[in-house]
């Protein structure tokens, strides 16, 4: 099997001018995103780090470095160290904001190739209150890490020349295609490609806006084979379907999508399961009104916050806690509250049964 670590043992050598940036190098640079690079790379734009510098900082902070409990994490950075392709790139303007009152979670940092500025958004990290935000876009034309990033690519723009390229995976990919859409017009027109990896569409108020529809043809979607994330709400424009070596959800992991000499190895479609999944979820938000869409949200979410957990992790290390908890707390809503969820579900199993059936 070809990956990440494949593209980098093979092409890691040759410089842009040799071989163009493409859509590896993208995922990539959206990988990039997560790590925790703070007190590392700079904060404003007008300073910078080398990308090889700034991980061999990464891989000493032994503090640090424990937080990436994937190894696989500490395989990249030293394998990025050790590329001519991406070692010297400058890294600059990294932000990471978590702000539960706003149920905010933001992180970002710039990347320049050559003349190209790639702007990388990180994707949802393991907090609650991050994957409440995401939630969130279920019901809401503009979250709060969506207006960042498009303030976020204003002032990188106003500061840096070149070629703007906004980038990320998952809830990333949804930032990088947000931040595009609704940036300054003038910067808009800097733009030449967003890279979107399995990241989350939007809802019809957001795909609707002349901005989102001024950058359609500049989107560079990639979706896993049995997507799962990517596919959730509308997706404006198409995508290019990649073969992974994990299954179900675990596809949605950047490490296990394959590569073919300098590109994705492409599929024609995604799984039958991915396209019934697809369906039953649009069916269902198709059902509730966006008030609907939020007070199941905000409901879920206050459950969920009544476990004492703030991060994903702590109820899965848990769960026959958190399950006592979540049935408990559903047992003690009141009347409307409770009736809420129960349409919900029953709106999301009947979607679910009528699209088997179809399937059948």
């Amino acid at each position: 099997m070809t990956n990440l670590f494949s593209y980098l043992n093979d092409w890691g050598n040759r410089s842009f001018r040799e071989l163009p940036w493409g859509e590896v190098d993208a995922l990539i640079a959206a990988k990039i995103s997560y790590f925790p690079w703070n007190g590392i790379v700079p904060e404003d734009f007008s300073r910078t780090i080398s990308l090889g510098q700034a991980a061999g900082e990464l891989l000493e902070n032994k503090l640090t470095a424990a937080q990436m409990e994937d190894s696989r994490d500490h395989k990249l950075l030293s394998a990025l160290m050790k590329s001519r392709r991406f070692s010297p790139l400058p890294l600059c303007g990294f932000v990471s904001r978590t702000d539960d009152g706003m149920q905010k979670q933001f992180a970002a940092l710039c990347l320049r190739a050559g003349k190209k500025v790639v702007l990388n958004f990180r994707g949802t990290d393991d907090t609650l209150v991050g994957w409440k935000e995401n939630f969130n876009m279920s019901f809401s034309a503009g979250v709060p890490s969506q207006m960042e990033a498009a303030r976020y690519v204003n002032t990188a723009a106003e500061q840096l020349r070149g070629e703007l390229a906004p980038c990320g995976h998952s809830k990333g990919g949804n930032l990088a295609v947000y931040s595009g859409a609704f940036c300054a017009p003038a910067h808009q027109e800097r733009i030449k490609e967003i890279w979107n990896f399995d990241g989350p569409g939007f809802i019809k108020k957001v795909t609707e806006k002349q901005g989102y529809k001024a950058v359609s043809g500049r989107i560079r979607s990639y979706v896993p084979e049995s997507s799962v994330v990517g596919l959730l709400l509308e997706q404006g424009e198409d995508y290019t379907v990649v073969k992974s070596s994990q299954s179900g959800l675990l596809q949605h992991d950047p490490y296990s999508w394959e590569v073919e000499g300098t590109r994705f190895a492409a599929l024609r479609s995604v799984t039958p399961a991915s396209r019934l999944l697809d369906e039953t979820m649009g069916d269902w938000l198709a059902q509730l009104s966006l008030e609907e869409r939020e007070q199941f949200v905000e409901i879920l979410y206050s459950v969920l916050e009544k476990t004492g957990a703030k991060t994903v992790s702590e109820l899965s290390d848990k769960w026959y806690q958190t399950a006592a908890s979540v049935l408990f707390s559903l047992h003690g809503l009141d009347g409307e509250m409770k009736k809420a969820v129960l349409y919900a579900l029953w709106a999301l199993i009947k979607s679910a049964a009528v699209n088997f059936l179809e399937e059948l």
